[in-house]
């Protein structure tokens, strides 16, 4: 028994036990912290404007301890989601204190002063917590926070960037003459804007560059870019987790890819960042490369190099092809923008080949690549308004630039033929089936559309489906089969089951035989990476109180805009977290290290401020409405105004809390 005992105590790894109580403990004083401050707030300028404070409360609910100092006790509470400042003449559990007039003839009554002092205790509260967000910026990015640069990663095709050709490893460095120092900052900016934008930048060349553009409406404002990655494998957090693709060339090389290894070069090309190596992979996707990495060593110092090979790796056929859809966008001063091709148009032939018959629809940009430089025919159906559809001929000079250099991030963004510059739509109803294949023996057939697509793991444990009919407000032919084909490809080892509608019925096929498609190689071999991040870090008082100011400015607003987004509808009530979504973050950002956790809390604190500001009875902005209201009418609401909107107000916050706890234990269970 003492020898088990020991063995037990052996296996427990302490250290890993002592970082995850200090990063636990961490966030509880943290929060701790940003509620205190916020109380504090309250109780300094009462206790200023000479109020009777009855209790300081840390928490809310039945008292666990508390010390009488003075006229005031101090009190620490069960429920830790908040605090409390009790003062004579005003309680927020009990709304008559504020218009009882025996209360009010006492001096050191809250009731009792001048509406601008009363004014000024309620709103001391939010004037703290944006003054300590500023403080807890100003120490994080003293210390040094990690973020996301403001360089393009990847560029949604169709979107305002992709228009106007931003590519992948663009630094942008102003929008709107506001320089751009995070990726952060940029989705911030083109948020706040109204109307066009100019972006300014360098590409990875070193030439700059100079665009216009519209933005996009969606939950919020933006031109659809993403960050960039970096050069370094992923460390999973979890150990089961494979820093490769199961099936893929990474997942085989000899020497394996391993957490934290550093690619250094590609076939003796050195690599400095990922737009670099997606570049070189794109390049010569149908060779073999040979990677050399640089280990991660002890204590996270580079260890040693090692070279392996990576082998190419074609698409998989799913032994049909569909038909074309219209084209969606068309980039500015592209070879399809100076041959007139338009927005709706459907492209029927090239050379008088077939699309969706003698060429694959997602095979076009690769087929337009190899035309590059040379006159290319391109036969469109174009709708005409108040007529029948029109055929026209258009002839253009497609560039050497192959496709799937982006893929489809969702089923309604188009599929890019950048050696054109169009992006197009391709249809879930099929043009072709190859004889003979695995498609034509479980019977599908032409004209058939497919609604769904599954894909189900090997042990049938998980299954991703996709589903590809339009729902209300879209139109049938937006939905693009290119991310479905893209998603099949990268679980190789996943059955594939297709939900086919033939006229009025639907049917399920399975597809468990592929084929590779001759010639189209994959631009990616498997292996992940993790994003780039680099160190933000100011020097001097001057530029340290600044960046605090602004990071607290910036914050401000985006509470606004995540604010407007719920009472417009554009974002979802979902995607609020209650108590427990805020603790699981702030233990996780705890874990990362002090600036990171200073930088959580100083957006916490900006939170508190804005929220506890809404004008909703029992928050300090309802009260403000009661007290402005005062001002201009010289006389207090009614008690029975008072106590209806208070128990309205209770009602809401505590609709809202049941709702965001029931959010948080959802998200616990699944």
């Amino acid at each position: 028994m003492e020898t088990l005992a020991v063995d037990l105590l052996l296996a427990v790894d302490f250290a890993a036990v002592l970082t995850r109580i200090w990063s636990a403990g961490s966030m509880v004083l943290g929060l701790g912290l940003v509620i205190f401050f916020h109380e504090l707030g309250h109780f300094a300028v009462a206790k200023w404007c000479d109020v009777h404070v009855e209790r300081f409360s840390i928490g809310f609910g039945p008292i666990l301890w508390s010390r009488q100092k003075g006229e005031t006790e101090y009190a620490l509470s069960l429920i830790p989601f908040g605090g409390y400042v009790k003062m004579l003449g005003q309680d927020d559990m009990d709304a008559s204190q504020m218009a009882n007039e025996d209360i009010a003839e006492n001096p050191r009554s809250y009731s009792a002063k001048k509406v601008w002092q009363r004014m000024a205790i309620i709103s001391a509260g939010v004037i703290m917590n944006i003054i300590t967000a500023a403080m807890f910026y100003m120490l994080a990015y003293g210390i040094g926070v990690q973020d996301a640069p403001a360089t393009v990663g990847a560029v949604s095709v169709g979107s305002p960037a992709w228009q106007e050709g931003l590519k992948l490893g663009d630094k942008i460095t102003h929008i709107n003459d506001e320089e751009m120092e995070t990726f952060s900052d940029i989705s911030m900016e083109v948020a706040l804007t109204k109307g066009p934008i100019k972006v300014r930048g360098i590409h990875p060349d070193g030439t700059e560059f100079t665009k216009t553009l519209t933005p996009e409406a969606g939950n919020v404002r933006q031109i659809g870019i993403f960050p960039i990655s970096n050069t370094h494998v992923i460390q999973p957090l979890d150990e089961e987790d494979s820093v490769t693709s199961p099936g893929f060339p990474a997942d085989k090389a000899d020497p394996p890819f391993l957490p934290g290894d550093s690619i250094v070069s590609i076939d003796g090309q050195s690599v400095t960042d990922f737009a670099q190596v997606k570049t070189i992979l794109s390049d010569n996707r149908d060779k073999s490369v040979i990677f050399e990495l640089q280990r991660l060593g002890e204590d996270d110092k580079p260890g040693e190099t090692v070279s392996t090979t990576v082998e190419p790796m074609k698409f998989r056929s799913l032994g049909f092809s569909m038909e074309m859809g219209p084209v969606a966008a068309i980039q500015t001063d592209s070879p399809a923008a100076k041959a007139g091709l338009q927005i709706g148009d459907v492209i029927k032939t090239v050379d008088g080949k077939q699309l969706g018959t003698e060429i694959d629809p997602l095979q076009l940009p690769d087929y337009l690549a190899t035309k590059a430089g040379s006159p290319t025919k391109i036969g469109v159906l174009r709708k005409v308004e108040g007529s029948a559809d029109s055929g026209v001929t258009l002839e253009m000079l497609p560039e050497n630039i192959r496709g799937w250099k982006q893929a489809p991030f969702s089923q309604d963004e188009p599929f890019s033929a950048d050696s054109i510059g169009a992006a197009y739509f391709v249809s879930t109803r099929i043009a072709a089936v190859k004889p003979g294949s695995e498609a034509a023996r479980v019977g599908l057939r032409k004209s058939q559309k497919v609604v769904k697509l599954e894909i189900v793991s090997p042990d049938k444990s998980n299954t991703m489906a996709l589903e590809l009919e339009p729902e209300e407000g879209e139109k049938a032919d937006e939905i693009n089969w290119a991310v479905a084909y893209w998603s099949c490809q990268q679980l190789l080892d996943h059955e594939i089951i297709l939900h086919v509608r033939e006229e009025d019925k639907t049917v399920a096929l399975t597809l468990k035989e592929y084929e590779t498609e001759a010639n189209l190689f994959m631009p990616v071999r498997g292996f992940k990476t993790e994003l780039l991040l680099e160190t933000q870090q100011t020097s001097g008082i001057g530029a340290t109180i600044k960046s605090g100011v602004q990071r607290t400015w910036k914050n401000v607003l985006q509470i606004y805009l995540t604010l407007r987004g719920l009472f417009t509808g554009r974002i979802s009530v979902k995607e609020l977290k209650g108590p427990l979504g805020i603790g699981e973050i702030g233990y996780k950002v705890a874990k990362q290290g002090t600036s990171e956790l200073l930088k959580f809390l100083g957006f916490l604190s900006v939170n508190l401020a804005v929220l506890n500001f809404l004008p909703i009875p029992v928050l300090d902005g309802g009260h403000m409405v009661f007290l402005t209201y005062e001002a201009v009418a010289g006389k207090k609401p009614s008690e029975k105004i008072l106590i209806a909107a208070q128990y309205l107000g209770l009602i809401m916050i505590l609709s809202l809390m049941v709702f965001v706890l029931g959010q948080d234990f959802y998200r616990l269970l699944t």
